[in-house]
């Protein structure tokens, strides 16, 4: 199924397709299971389950998403994203981010930052990472591609060898 939104009440250029999709216009919803992909300007979202909200322009997403965003695939458990304001919050989450490769607990989308908690990073490619770094709170700043993290601890294997207090990565 495909839905595609002309009415100038909504985005332009917003499609939803996917296996089964279901309006209710009394809640200003639309639901969409199975395969469903979303996409409006440089957004684009695929996940199994999506409700959109027509009257506040928001997308919930869970049973697994991936989302387009600045150029960044993430990939997760549940999304939930402001179409107009650009800026999303998603947890358990993971994304390579110029060969840094990060995964985490919560992720707070911003146009000028990306705000994540509870997170391990590496730039190792093994399979089984040799070193990694943890952090209670990792900042990325997408314009100058610069990552800031605080209260973490470099891993070398299993062991935490050097407690970080503020770790900046360009």
């Amino acid at each position: 199924a495909y839905w595609s939104f002309p009415s100038n009440a909504q985005p332009k250029d917003f499609t939803i397709d996917a296996d089964k999709l279901s309006l209710e216009k009394e809640k200003n919803r639309i639901e969409a299971e199975g395969s469903v992909e979303v996409s409006y300007k440089d957004l684009f979202v695929r996940g199994g389950h999506v409700i959109y909200n027509t009257s506040e322009e928001t997308l919930s997403v869970d049973r697994g998403f991936s989302l387009l965003y600045q150029g960044v695939t993430f990939e997760g458990d549940k999304l939930f994203y402001k179409i107009n304001q650009r800026s999303g919050v998603a947890s358990d989450f993971n994304f390579d981010y110029y060969g840094v490769k990060l995964t985490g607990k919560d992720l707070d989308l911003a146009t000028d930052r990306f705000q994540l908690k509870n997170v391990n990073f590496t730039t190792c490619d093994l399979p089984q990472p040799h070193y990694h770094v943890t952090a209670a709170d990792v900042t990325l700043y997408p314009e100058y591609q610069k990552l800031v993290a605080y209260w973490g601890f470099f891993w070398l294997g299993r062991f935490p060898i050097v407690p970080m207090p503020t770790y900046i990565y360009d």
